[in-house]
């Protein structure tokens, strides 16, 4: 009998002290090693004030995108960050709104965007799978460059190789910083929409779980008066 209270009680502690798995994808400004080898980026950040605020204790793991969504769906991490799509329905659940971007067209002072019909067969830099509105997603665009990341799309713009970036505003915000280039001089902004992230969650995290990290990521918005990520570069 005491083997058996011992057991059960080893259980349940073991249970109660299990960490929130959370995937984290390897991209800047959003998650990224930092110069110091250590995580950094606007994601971990937000993820960092919902631990603490939730009082539950994450382990993080940084991933490619495709990795990040893979672990989500078999279930081997718990927790991510990223916009909704229509794609991944039925894999995982969709927990709550948290903090977005804008997401801008930025084009060189040459060229002025006042709507997307503006954007025609100009070169445009995009990543792949990216979603940003319906309206944009399913407009014929013959002149898009795929490309890998935020910051190969911010740079071909500068070197004058696309005409158009597709970006957030954490992104833009964020390259704007570490290239020291004044925007108002050198760009122009179209803005697309406000789009806001979603906490995903596996369909078999705990009841209780959900509901503290619910909670926890609401009071975070609303104690920091947060609107967007890049608040948090």
């Amino acid at each position: 009998m005491k083997v058996l209270l011992f057991l059960l009680t080893f259980l349940f502690s073991t249970y109660v002290h299990s960490s929130v798995k959370v995937a984290l994808f390897d991209i800047a400004p959003f998650s990224y090693i930092n110069d110091k080898g250590e995580l950094d980026g606007v994601v971990y950040k937000l993820c960092k004030k919902i631990e603490k605020e939730s009082g539950l204790e994450f382990d993080y793991s940084l991933v490619p995108y495709a990795r990040a969504i893979k672990l989500l769906t078999d279930g081997e991490v718990d927790l991510a960050v990223f916009y909704p799509s229509t794609k991944y329905e039925g894999l995982f659940d969709k927990l709550a709104p948290t903090l977005g971007n804008y997401n801008y067209l930025v084009s060189l002072k040459n060229l002025y965007i006042k709507s997307l019909n503006d954007i025609g067969e100009k070169k445009i830099g995009l990543i792949r799978g990216a979603k940003y509105s319906e309206e944009f997603d399913k407009m014929k665009k013959p002149g898009v460059v795929f490309l890998q990341d935020y910051s190969k799309v911010f740079n071909m713009l500068l070197l004058n190789r696309i005409d158009i970036a597709v970006i957030s505003s954490a992104a833009f915000e964020y390259f704007l910083r570490v290239q020291n280039i004044n925007a108002e001089d050198k760009l122009n902004i179209y803005t697309i929409n406000l789009q806001p992230n979603w906490i995903h969650i596996n369909k078999k995290l705990d009841p209780n779980i959900r509901e503290k990290l619910k909670k926890a990521n609401s009071s975070v918005i609303r104690s920091g008066g947060y609107k967007t990520l890049e608040e948090l570069l």
